[in-house]
């Protein structure tokens, strides 16, 4: 944890000279919300046992240079020792400020003092590592990756750039070769004069070269990874710089947090998540980040480095910002104009989500909820929002700027979202305003009016084309194969009017479907219309336009010849006759049951 220095606060000399005030915490002489202990009202037999205890810890740390500035033992000490004046004045202190002069914290304090050749005993010198490498002379030089001699007609080339470096540090993180990462972990390869065959080089570069091509669907997953990985290195320095205290992470939650979302973004996991590898990629990352080992479990520190800690902290690079900005919505808009798309009449569930580049609905959604691994892993889904910006993003964005036209927006055919028609329609169906829906054109919401006119007409237009090929008039909404019923009334309004302009007479068709669980009917396809090959408006059939004259017969009206044989009669009328009172009588004897009636009487 770290303070910054108040130079209005009382310093080593005022301290000194100061009298000590035993009414407060005698370590810290200050007045908190926490309570103080005294020892003296102990009801335990040994009073004063915490006095003798914290008197000898006061003085060892004071022994080792350890004690705080904040506390002078001369202050303490009247003259016959500090515990003889605690118990005299009955000292009190606060549990917190004791805790830090406990025996925990003196063999601590007692092991950091120790030089490293007092601490180790005679068994850990004699300690190995699993690999260790012989002794050599400075004079022989070895291959760094088959630590090979130079033989005959093969010399050894010696690493002298950081572009090397790099490109050995990648193909060994893709392979995952923990040798060469050993050796790398040392240090850059011109630090540590590192020579090499060119064909052992080559030889690396091949093995990377033919790890990636082993499996198609590696790019999908490697993209995956990356984002994945890119999230969490994003938590890790936010948590760094946020915390007051130096964070600690436990690579078993890194993993787990990594592993989670990776399966939200669709890449499945044969097993868990190998740890090892992924503490190896935060590593090669951080460079001052260490794993330590603590039982079972491995926690990842970052050195105790003040002055990079506090200039980290402290420093705010504009000009590296705006490159990240830029570099951003480069690559941002280099997917967004490759995206293309076309509205057919019609709004499919996922319609949203496929009109969006992943790079595009990502930068968002980060902007929106943060680039925290936990808050992009908390929900499966996008949310409405995020889509709705990233959709507004792509109708409004052009490849190039006129300077001549600042007041004239245009808007791509191909780049236009779900969103800003939906909305434009309907704005016109509720209200047929063309100003309300221009004047949120004008803000970048939604379609222009010419243009949601111009949808409507293609619209009528594709199911025209759609009647003139079917050479029926028949809603594209209902289905094939279902029993279907019509219902015919006129239409009048105010048809005492004397002109044409008030009055109106029509006449209404309602059709009706009647589906089973049998039959549910069959979707009928609407033709599209095959670009300008029916330009215009399209004209119903003349049976539909077209009333032919009725004329009002003064006298009888003409009655027709007889075509055929005169029957004279007809066989079927006495048959229906039988059957209408055979069904008038087992209706009766139906009643007369209900009622309990004789039906003999």
């Amino acid at each position: 944890m770290y303070k910054m220095v108040d130079l209005s606060e009382p310093g080593p000399s005022d301290i000194e000279c100061s009298p000590i005030d035993w009414t407060k915490c005698v370590l810290c002489q200050t007045n908190t919300s926490e309570s103080l202990s005294c020892p003296a009202d102990s009801k335990r037999d040994s009073k004063g046992t915490g006095y003798k205890t914290t008197a000898e810890n006061l003085l060892a740390f004071e022994k080792l240079g350890c004690l705080p500035r904040t506390i002078t033992l001369s202050r303490l000490d009247e003259g016959e020792g500090i515990e003889a004046s605690f118990q005299h004045h009955k000292a009190k202190w606060h549990d917190t400020c004791r805790l830090k002069f406990n025996k925990t914290k003196l063999q601590r304090a007692e092991k950091r003092k120790a030089s490293p050749e007092d601490s180790l005993t005679s068994d850990d010198r004699k300690k190995f590592t699993r690999r260790s490498r012989e002794e050599v002379p400075s004079a022989v030089h070895r291959c760094f990756f088959c630590d090979g001699d130079a033989v005959a007609g093969e010399s050894l080339h010696k690493a002298s750039t950081l572009e090397l470096d790099a490109r050995v540090r990648k193909c060994a993180l893709e392979l995952q070769d923990k040798l060469l990462l050993t050796k790398l972990s040392s240090g850059d390869m011109v630090a540590q004069d590192a020579e090499y065959h060119i064909n052992c080089l080559v030889a690396l570069y091949n093995r990377e070269r033919a790890s990636k091509s082993s499996s198609s669907d590696r790019d999908v997953d490697a993209i995956n990874h990356g984002i994945a990985f890119a999230e969490l290195v994003s938590y890790m320095e936010e948590t760094r710089v946020d915390n007051l205290v130096a964070p600690i992470f436990k690579l078993s939650d890194l993993a787990n947090l990594y592993s989670r979302r990776l399966e939200q973004l669709g890449t499945k996991l044969p097993g868990r998540v190998h740890s090892t590898k992924l503490k190896n990629r935060i590593l090669a990352y951080f460079l001052d980040m260490k794993a330590h080992t603590q039982g079972r479990e491995v926690v990842l520190v970052f050195n105790e480095d003040v002055g990079a800690a506090l200039r980290r902290a402290c420093e705010h690079d504009a000009d590296s910002d705006a490159v990240y900005l830029a570099r951003a919505a480069t690559i941002v808009r280099r997917d967004m104009f490759q995206t293309k798309m076309e509205f057919n009449g019609s709004f499919h569930t996922e319609c949203q989500e496929q009109s969006l580049p992943t790079s595009l609905l990502s930068l968002v959604a980060i902007v929106l909820n943060g680039p925290n691994i936990k808050t992009q892993s908390s929900s499966s889904s996008v949310s409405q929002p995020a889509l709705s910006i990233s959709q507004l993003l792509l109708y409004n964005s052009c490849k190039r700027y006129k300077e001549n036209a600042k007041d004239m927006v245009r808007h791509s055919q191909q780049r236009e979202t779900p969103l800003p028609i939906y909305l434009g329609i309907m704005l016109h169906t509720k209200t047929r305003k063309r100003d309300l829906v221009d004047t949120l054109f004008n803000l970048g919401l939604c379609i222009s009016y010419d243009r949601v006119l111009n949808i409507s007409t293609e619209l009528g237009d594709k199911i025209c084309y759609h009647y003139e090929q079917e050479k029926a008039v028949c809603p594209p909404e209902l289905k094939g194969g279902l029993f279907t019923s019509a219902a015919v009334d006129n239409i009048d309004h105010n048809p005492s009017s004397t002109t044409s302009r008030d009055s109106f007479h029509g006449t209404g068709i309602s059709l009706f479907q009647h589906p089973d669980e049998n039959c549910s009917g069959i979707q009928r396809v609407v033709i599209a219309n095959q670009g300008d090959s029916h330009p215009g408006k399209s004209n119903l059939p003349e049976s539909y336009t077209s009333v032919p004259p009725v004329v009002q017969q003064r006298g009888d009206p003409p009655v027709p010849k007889l075509q055929g044989s005169n029957r004279g009669y007809c066989e079927l009328i006495p048959q229906a006759m039988q059957r209408e009172y055979r069904y008038s009588q087992i209706k009766l004897v139906k009643k007369a049951q209900h009622f309990n009636i004789d039906t003999e009487n």
